[in-house]
């Protein structure tokens, strides 16, 4: 389930944690402890996000100049 915020990111962190789960053999997160994946997931949805709303803030700016 996912909110009504950055959709499309939710998403594709979602897709990418479970291909790297689930990939024949492939699981990057078998070795680490419960505490460490969970910071690992925090930190790159953390990163996505921040990269995210920039990009919608600036957007928002320039409707708002321009309309």
């Amino acid at each position: 389930m996912y909110n009504d915020h950055s959709v499309l990111e939710n998403h594709h962190l979602a897709v990418a944690f479970k291909l790297l789960q689930h990939a024949d053999g492939a699981d990057i997160f078998e070795h680490l402890s419960t505490k460490t994946y969970r910071t690992v997931r925090r930190i790159a949805i953390d990163v996505v996000s921040t990269v995210t709303w920039p990009r919608v803030l600036v957007w928002h700016i320039r409707t708002r100049i321009f309309d």
